[in-house]
């Protein structure tokens, strides 16, 4: 079994060897959450957004795919 506190580590901040495998089941399992926002967020042609705790940003072209030319500004770790 894995160290919880190295998977809490690898959650916060992915690293390392196991930093792409790591990002793959956060944006999978992140998915139902992000779709639903995206639903639910009205978002115009030429609107800024700014994401915080964007994760993989395997999310971005559902965002993208609502309107045209949005400027989507990020804060992570």
């Amino acid at each position: 079994m894995t160290d919880p506190q190295f998977i809490a580590k690898q959650l916060r901040k992915p690293s390392g060897n196991f930093a792409p495998e790591i990002a793959a089941k956060m944006g999978k399992g992140n998915r139902p959450l992000y779709d639903l926002m995206i639903s639910f967020l009205e978002v115009h042609h030429h609107d800024s957004i700014l994401e915080i705790g964007y994760g993989s940003g395997t999310h971005f072209s559902n965002l993208f795919a609502k309107a045209n030319n949005l400027q989507v500004n990020g804060i992570d770790y």
